[in-house]
This record gives C-alpha cells, sequence and structure tokens, in this order.
C-alpha cells in the first residue's frame, strides 16, 4: 500500500514538473487582446525561463491582407527567445480595411501587453516593435504616431515601403491596387497614401529605427529603405540599414543568402534597449 501511494506521488510530480516547464518555456497560443464586432483578435506569447523582467518584442507579419501572427515572421521566433525576449506575435486587420484600422489594434495590443506585462514577465519599459513588408509599415506609423498608452522603445523594420505614393504613377491606382490598399474612388488617394507612409512619420523623438532590406527585393526596391534612413537622420532619429546582399523579399529566403542578419538584430536590440 505504502509502495504504491509512493508511487502515485512521484507520478504526479512529474506530471506537475512537466505542466511547470510547458507554461514557463512553452508558446501560449490564441490569446484576446481585443474584441471588436467583426471577431476577436489574438496573439500568441513566448517566455522565457527565468524571472525576468524581460525585454519585449512586439512581431507584425507582412502579407497585405492574407499574412497572420504564425506567418512570414516565424524566422524571428527561435532568436529572440534564444536571447530572452518575451516576445509576442499578432493578428490585426488587413490593410484591405485601412491602415488606420490595423494602427488601432496595434495601439490597443501594445496598452495590453504593457498593461499585462508582468503576467508575462515582460519589461515594459524596454519595448521594440517589429514588422516585416506592410508589417514594417504598421511598426513606423505607431511609432511615430507615439499615441499615450501606445510608445516604443525601438523600431526594427524589414523591406518596407517607405513612401506609398511610390505605387501611384501619376496621380492614378489601379482597381487591383485599390482593392489591396481598401482605397474607394471617392477617397483623397495622395492623402490616404502619405497617411500611411513610413517616411510621413519621421520626425524628433521618435526611437531608434533599425531597417533590414534585401538588396535584390524585387517587389519593394531597396532604394526605398536607404530614403528611409535619409528621412530619419534628417530629423536626428538614431537610424541603422542593414543590407542582406542578394536578399529577396521575404526573409525565409535569406538562409541561403546571409544569416546573420538575426543575430545582428538581435545585438542591436540590446544595445538599444540596454539591461534593467
Amino acid at each position: 500500500m505504502m509502495l504504491k501511494r509512493s508511487w502515485s506521488v512521484i507520478v504526479v510530480g512529474f506530471l506537475l514538473f512537466g505542466v511547470c516547464l510547458r507554461a514557463s518555456a512553452g508558446v501560449t497560443s490564441d490569446v484576446e487582446y481585443l474584441k471588436r464586432e467583426s471577431g476577436s483578435l489574438k496573439l500568441d506569447v513566448s517566455v522565457p525561463d527565468g524571472d525576468g523582467p524581460f525585454p519585449i518584442a512586439i512581431l507584425l507579419h507582412g502579407g497585405g491582407n492574407n499574412g497572420n501572427k504564425q506567418s512570414y515572421v516565424t524566422p524571428l521566433f527561435s532568436p529572440l527567445s534564444t536571447a530572452n525576449f518575451t516576445w509576442f506575435t499578432l493578428d490585426f486587420r488587413p490593410v484591405k480595411e485601412g491602415i488606420a484600422a490595423g494602427v488601432a489594434d496595434i495601439e490597443a495590443a501594445i496598452r495590453w501587453i504593457k498593461a499585462n506585462a508582468a503576467t508575462y514577465r515582460g519589461d515594459p519599459r524596454r519595448l521594440a516593435l517589429i514588422g516585416e513588408s506592410t508589417g514594417g509599415i504598421f511598426a513606423c506609423v505607431v511609432a511615430g504616431r507615439a499615441e499615450p498608452g501606445a510608445t516604443v522603445d525601438a523600431v526594427v523594420a524589414f523591406y518596407t515601403p517607405a513612401d506609398l505614393e511610390y505605387i501611384m504613377p501619376k496621380g492614378r491606382m489601379g482597381p487591383r491596387s485599390r482593392e489591396y490598399w481598401g482605397v474607394k474612388e471617392s477617397d483623397d488617394l495622395a492623402a490616404l497614401m502619405r497617411e500611411g507612409s513610413p517616411i510621413s512619420y519621421a520626425k524628433p523623438g521618435m526611437p531608434q529605427v533599425l531597417l533590414i532590406h534585401g538588396s535584390a527585393d524585387p517587389k519593394v526596391p531597396h532604394a526605398n529603405s536607404v530614403r528611409l534612413e535619409r528621412a530619419f537622420k534628417a530629423v536626428g532619429v538614431p537610424c541603422e540599414l542593414i543590407t542582406v546582399e542578394g536578399g529577396d523579399h521575404g526573409m525565409g529566403s535569406w538562409e541561403t543568402v546571409d544569416p546573420t542578419y538575426k543575430q545582428r538584430m538581435v545585438t542591436w536590440l540590446q544595445k538599444t534597449l540596454g539591461q534593467r
């Protein structure tokens, strides 16, 4: 009887240990951060082992109208975990619903994350926003707006369209592009494009920015990030540009070209956010 009870205690102990291990080192999926009439918006979060508080990274996927929190930014999950970041990856409204809609969702997520940072052993005073492609647009716009409760301490933008007016030849936009960006015929196209362009938000007082762009990007030319870097520096915003030589549009293909971009990003984040 005593032997059976002892084995039961041991088994229960191992089960509890396994639960604790998963809770401390795993990824928690589909946490609701905002409920809209159109539905629930959710995030995934990964918390390092240890007491923390750890620096926070918020990941914004690209893909325009096709991405989600588990697409495109996945190459960054492992390096951020290895570097002991509490990281979040978000779902938010797509660009066809308007840049302003996605911006509002992301700002709500930042406020939620700051309010719940202690739960995930994160440090709300060391918070970086990381976006790729259209996610980079959102990251720069949110950082530039600096709305109360939704400020960030660093921005990383991968192969981001710096100025959306470049897709508007001679002041016009085709039906397919209008559908993609959610632009109606009655809209002031130039005003909407300026409102959603990172280069429009280059102003003193913004957090430090890291731009990462492939030199062989056929969708968003590398020159966009060069222009954006110049715009930030012109107003006194510290900005660096990492060029991935031969890199295409999308970091998923960079492993065979130059995988060091991940460690270079982490090193920049650690230096910029500092230790507390």
